[in-house]
């Protein structure tokens, strides 16, 4: 529509500022712009009545490519609502923010794990990692929904990174040249229909993807923290929202099959 207004073939005037007037609504008429300069869009923290009205302007304007995006079903955009179980975790792990920050209070290695399974599908979440200074230490993984023992990173049953520069798999650990600081954001998304785990680290561009995870089971997100004050906030996300932010040319890109 835009392009057709502008083509010439229509008598289109500007006003005495020389500036066209589109009688429509400016708050969705930013993201129309952000669609027509980036060829993209994240809908993804935008609640549903924005999204309508966004649709409503698309429509109007005749974008497809955006209508499509945005006529998705709304069970794709929506997030799985999970958080750190206070039942399945060490002793030393104290959780706050609504069981969304864990932290080591006590020295040695302590385990946490997410209280929903994801048994099929995809799922994203988001980690704000605090792991001062070595020697402390953490892991990002998933693991079966069970009890563990304080070092659950060497348990069969967990797949995961670690921040010095170790691949869990199943039990058996192999060392990758990975790297996680304190104050890294990091974004991991599990596939359990293919049985994939990507975790990117966004702060230094890494990414480290383990293939070959047994499917038809349900894994929860698994933490393992070493040391006293270390830990992470986690937020879980959409998918839609972990593509946009992790759609970008990663410096590192480490693939770790079946063992």
């Amino acid at each position: 529509m835009l392009s057709a207004m502008f083509s010439g073939r229509f008598a289109v005037e500007p006003d005495e500022n020389g500036e066209f007037f589109i009688d429509r609504n400016g708050r969705p008429f930013v993201y129309i712009l952000d669609y027509l300069r980036n060829g993209e869009l994240d809908v993804s923290d935008t609640d549903e009545a924005l999204r309508r009205q966004i649709l409503r302007e698309a429509t109007f304007y005749n974008l497809i490519p955006l209508i499509n995006i945005l006529s998705v079903t709304p069970k794709q955009h929506d997030v799985v609502q999970w958080s750190l179980d206070a039942t399945l975790k060490s002793v030393n792990i104290f959780l706050s923010n609504k069981s969304l920050t864990a932290v080591n209070i006590d020295e040695g290695h302590a385990y946490v794990m997410g209280n929903t399974p994801f048994e099929t599908g995809q799922h994203a979440w988001k980690l704000e990692v605090s792991i001062p200074t070595s020697p402390h230490w953490i892991l990002i993984g998933i693991s079966r929904q069970r009890r563990h023992k304080d070092n659950s990173y060497s348990d069969n049953g967990l797949w995961g990174v670690s921040s010095c520069s170790q691949h869990y798999y199943d039990g058996v650990v192999s060392t990758e040249p990975t790297n996680i600081k304190h104050g890294d954001t990091v974004y991991v998304l599990l596939d359990a229909d293919t049985g994939t785990l990507c975790v990117n680290n966004i702060t230094l561009g890494w990414r480290d993807e383990i293939r070959g995870i047994p499917t038809g089971v349900g894994y929860v997100p698994h933490f393992n923290l070493y040391d006293k004050c270390s830990g992470f906030t986690l937020t879980p996300v959409t998918v839609q929202h972990y593509q946009h932010k992790t759609k970008r040319k990663w410096k590192k890109r480490h693939i770790k099959g079946a063992w």
